[in-house]
């Protein structure tokens, strides 16, 4: 018997205090060699497998992420219709042990990109870090906004992005959302200079801040493609960390996506183990930040065991509420 659980009834069982607790404790696993993942990948739902200039595909597209946590026992996929309708996806769990526990909507995805944001800055930016710059303002970005006003005591935030109007609307809704007024800059330098801590959520093929921007002692937090970020940053970072090398490594809907750390890599412009994984910085195999004039750097990989750890946690807040239906597959 599974569970069947629609997305309306798992929203509420999560917030990012507990989302917060659930990925530090993933990334914990990972450090401990326990979290499993594949990279993700992108099958085209239509005939015509039509690109874009920079190679992606513009067509419907069914996109598959997967992980595992085995100290927790769960792996599960998550799966979505990409360019389709809502985009709304639905996640499958499975116990290691008992196999398919639960079919449920996909509920959590911008809240685990917050989340996983935020635990790296609670790594690795300033404890004294107070200022925050934001470029971006689409469905990533409140949770970035709600993430890092949870583990750091922010007294200002500035957004950019291109269009004002999406700009002043976000700040209106994530300024309610934690119970302070935010800045909308009209300048990607008005929002990057002068910021204890700069977040990056886009959708941009090209950098969208120059590192000579950045205030000394800086961590700077990415959730978007990772070409948003100057290839400059990676080599000026004092701590470089993403979240998964494997994912890093994966094109997952654009064959011709660039892979900046590998190819920088082989032009012998970035060692080989320059770049560290997160779980490795939580469960302190290797320092993160080491002083206050530190650079430190996070790219988050997308990495699928986070999903799965979330799905795990509200499907067990939902049966200890009795929700759902049991369903025989």
């Amino acid at each position: 018997m599974a569970l069947l659980l629609s997305t309306d009834e798992l929203a509420p069982l999560i917030d990012m205090s507990r989302a917060l607790e659930v990925i530090e404790a993933a990334f914990v696993e990972q450090g401990q060699g326990l979290a499993v993942f594949h990279g993700q990948f992108a099958l085209p739902m239509t005939k015509e497998r039509n690109r874009d200039e920079s190679g992606a595909l513009t067509g419907g597209r069914m996109r598959v992420t997967s992980g595992g946590l085995l100290g927790a026992g769960k792996v599960g996929l998550q799966t979505s219709a990409a360019s389709v309708g809502s985009g709304a996806g639905v996640a499958l769990l499975f116990d290691c042990n008992d196999g398919l526990v639960a079919v449920m909507g996909s509920a959590y995805g911008n809240l685990r990109a917050g989340a996983t944001v935020a635990i790296a800055a609670k790594h690795l930016a300033r404890e004294d870090a107070t200022t925050v710059g934001l470029i971006g303002s689409g469905r990533n970005s409140m949770g970035l906004v709600q993430g890092i006003t949870a583990v750091r005591n922010v007294s200002s935030i500035k957004v950019y992005s291109r269009s004002e109007e999406n700009r002043r609307s976000f700040a209106e809704r994530a300024g309610r959302a934690v119970g302070m007024e935010l800045e909308t800059v009209d300048e990607a330098r008005k929002a990057v200079e002068g910021s204890d801590v700069v977040l990056v959520a886009t959708n941009a093929h090209e950098p969208v801040f120059d590192p000579a921007w950045l205030t000394k002692g800086a961590f700077v937090g990415s959730l978007g493609r990772i070409t948003e970020l100057d290839r400059g940053l990676f080599t000026a970072a004092d701590v470089l960390v993403v979240g998964s090398h494997e994912q890093e490594r994966t094109r997952y809907y654009n064959l011709y996506e660039p892979i900046p750390l590998d190819e920088m890599v082989a032009e012998g412009k970035l060692s080989a183990d320059k770049a560290l994984e997160l779980g490795d910085i939580v469960v302190g195999k290797v320092p993160g930040r080491r002083g206050p004039d530190d650079l430190t750097v996070f790219h988050e990989s997308q990495g699928g065991f986070g999903g799965v750890a979330l799905a795990a946690a509200g499907y067990e807040e939902a049966r200890s509420r009795g929700l759902g239906i049991e369903v025989n597959l």
